[in-house]
């Protein structure tokens, strides 16, 4: 074990840009309901966030010792989407689900 104090793991490193983590959670979820799932990488999100939450002057890179907290919400806010959309498929599919058995009945 070192002597060095601990830190926060939103702490910024010195020099970088303090950002916290409801912003980071707004911005992870307004850009994964934009984004394609398919090809979307905690990379992407990182460069993004970076583009969006940094100022002119900030380095690139200025958000990776907060890498591990960006991918856990990314984590956790595509989770919150799926069930968003499984709740919204389920409503719909209320209506349709019983129709469609009528139809399978019928033939």
């Amino acid at each position: 074990r070192t002597d060095r104090p601990e830190r926060h793991p939103l702490a910024p490193c010195p020099g970088a840009m303090a950002v916290d983590e409801a912003t980071l959670a707004r911005e992870i979820d307004a850009l994964l309901r934009v984004e394609d799932w398919d090809t979307v990488t905690v990379k992407l999100i990182m460069r993004k966030l970076e583009a969006a939450l940094g100022g002119p002057s900030q380095a690139a890179g200025w958000l990776q010792p907060q890498k591990k907290v960006v991918k856990r919400l990314v984590d956790e806010t595509m989770a919150r989407i799926l069930d968003e959309q499984g709740a919204q498929g389920a409503q719909e599919g209320d209506g349709a689900q019983g129709e469609g058995v009528e139809d399978a009945g019928a033939q």
